[in-house]
């Protein structure tokens, strides 16, 4: 996947709406027994989300950041929501095409694009 190519992605796939239902319905499935812990939840993944996407927003201009910094989101592109935030890793078997599928979608698309983000970074910081 090219830096334009994300770009493309960032537009068309990650700007849509939040899949708050579908964290809902992970409440349903596991018993997340407050509001409180609802919201650290779809807090946690709007910041991973958000992460990828500052990124791809501008993919085709990454070279211009200081190396610094793409080394540092280098090491957490590299992590996996559940990675990112271990305290609902015994969530991730719930969140499937059919039980979740907005979330899934979601998740999928971010781990798709962080892994190429982390690679084009990479590339960078190794000719810098």
């Amino acid at each position: 996947m090219t830096a334009r190519e994300i770009e493309v992605i960032y537009r068309t796939e990650m700007l849509l709406i939040f899949p708050y239902d579908d964290c809902g319905k992970l409440r349903g499935q596991v018993g997340i027994r407050t509001r409180n812990q609802l919201v650290e939840l779809i807090a946690g993944i709007d910041y991973y989300c958000s992460y990828v996407a500052g990124f791809a927003s501008s993919a085709t201009t990454l070279k211009d950041r200081p190396v610094e910094e793409l080394v540092r989101a280098i090491d957490t592109l590299g992590k996996r929501f559940f990675d990112q935030f271990p305290q609902y890793r015994h969530l991730g078997s719930r969140v499937t095409l059919e039980a979740t599928p907005d979330l899934y979608r979601e998740l999928g698309t971010v781990d798709s694009v962080r892994i190429e983000l982390a690679n084009i970074m990479r590339k960078i910081v190794s000719e810098s």
